[in-house]
């Protein structure tokens, strides 16, 4: 089954600096792992009341797990995360990271 690592960021008091770096730097390192079968980023409109400053939303494709694992552990996975500690800086609490795999 397919397998993802979602992101997401809550808003931050230095927007456009993120949205520069997010795009411009990271994104890019992102873009490098090869495993990756799709990679979405999509503006978070609604929450439904339940966390109110959700903002932006990533979500990286993976063919299953095992891929997912390997990426992740590639120099390429570790210069992502590597990377992600560096925008920590934008935000008062890290973004919310999860890893996920399809059940169905």
């Amino acid at each position: 089954m397919a397998a993802k690592i979602l992101v997401y960021y809550r808003k931050t008091d230095q927007q456009e600096e993120f949205e520069d770096y997010y795009f411009n730097v990271h994104l890019p390192i992102v873009r490098k792992i090869s495993q990756i079968k799709d990679l979405k980023i999509a503006r978070v409109v609604h929450s439904n009341d339940t966390v109110d400053d959700l903002y932006l939303h990533g979500e990286i494709l993976f063919e299953n797990m095992e891929t997912l694992k390997e990426a992740i552990e590639s120099p390429e996975g570790q210069a992502m995360f590597e990377d992600a500690k560096k925008m920590r800086k934008f935000f008062k609490n890290p973004p919310i990271t999860t890893f996920v795999e399809f059940v169905d």
